[in-house]
């Protein structure tokens, strides 16, 4: 019988794997395993998560078949937990009962979509008792452990990038100039979205604690483009001027 610790760290590779293929917080899949497996208060002890590796009560056939109860309801097998994760965040992220929650900026956000889409039926306290799982086992310090890391939605070309205390979307299509991970925020802890066509303001260059600036970003970046090329320029000048000159001294 594992401990909730225990079973907190079994999970968490397999919930962060979720995130990075379908943006759902870590934080939110580890609740939400820990709410619908759970047996006499241990988590991962109900007799379908023992039987089928199966967290979520998700029904149908699964990878590794099926398993009937005896009143009849169909689960989903799979042959890893990390398996049953992957599932139920793949189903979670892409329909539009629940949709918002890929690469959603908080985990409230998250857990009021379920509530709203009816993941638990008509079930009114449902996202109060995933953010109580989330704060009484600081689940938000797996989130946070994703800091700087940079995510694309392959469904909006959504680029969202986890800074550690929210998440910076870049919408629209817009896409992240090439050799810089960093996106324009106006507070350094909030959301601010960067659509195409928009210039991050260089007085928020660093903000999102992000390492890999590129300085020919922004408006002071095109400034030193343009000075590089004019540089280039008076230099093709002067050697062109200095060649002819030793040209013609050299016909005298």
């Amino acid at each position: 019988m594992s401990s909730l610790s225990d079973f907190i760290a079994k999970i968490t590779p397999g919930a962060i794997q979720g995130y990075k293929d379908y943006g759902i917080l870590p934080s939110v899949t580890i609740a939400q395993a820990i709410v619908e497996s759970s047996k006499d208060g241990v988590p991962g002890a109900s007799n379908i998560a023992v039987l089928t590796n199966n967290l979520f009560g998700v029904t149908g056939k699964g990878p590794a078949g099926s398993y009937t109860t005896s009143d009849g309801r169909t689960f989903k097998k799979y042959n890893s937990i990390t398996e049953s994760i992957l599932d139920h965040n793949k189903v979670v992220g892409t329909l539009d009962y629940y949709k918002g929650i890929s690469y959603a900026p908080d985990y409230q956000s998250s857990t009021s979509i379920l509530q709203s889409g009816g993941y638990a039926g008509k079930s009114t306290t449902y996202a109060a008792t995933l953010n109580g799982v989330i704060k009484a086992n600081n689940l938000t310090s797996i989130d946070n452990s994703l800091s700087n890391s940079v995510q694309v939605d392959p469904g909006t070309g959504t680029i969202s990038i986890n800074n550690g205390s929210g998440t910076i979307n870049v919408r629209g299509g817009a896409k992240a100039p090439a050799g810089t991970q960093f996106i324009q925020t106006t507070d350094g802890s909030g959301i601010n979205t960067l659509r195409p066509g928009e210039t991050p303001t260089p007085s928020y260059w660093g903000e999102t604690g992000l390492e890999n600036l590129n300085p020919f970003h922004g408006v002071m970046g095109d400034v030193a483009k343009l000075a590089t090329k004019v540089l280039f320029i008076i230099a093709g000048i002067l050697v062109g001027y200095l060649a002819i000159k030793y040209l013609l001294g050299g016909s005298e």
